[in-house]
């Protein structure tokens, strides 16, 4: 699952969660494309370093 913020500033992926009067919305797709960035500072990037969840 995931979230975006109200502003759209910043989302990713729900892990676990808990909260009163929330709303949800499924958008059921039937298809999907994702197009990376060519650049280099894209593909240097750590993303085992540089975008670490919170862990218990």
């Amino acid at each position: 699952m995931h979230f975006i913020s109200d502003g759209r500033t910043y989302g990713g992926h729900a892990i676990e969660f808990e909260g009163k009067d929330l709303t949800v919305e499924v958008d059921r797709m039937t298809e999907y494309t994702f197009v990376l960035p060519e650049t280099d500072s894209f593909e240097k990037v750590e993303f085992d370093k540089q975008f670490q969840y919170k862990q218990k």
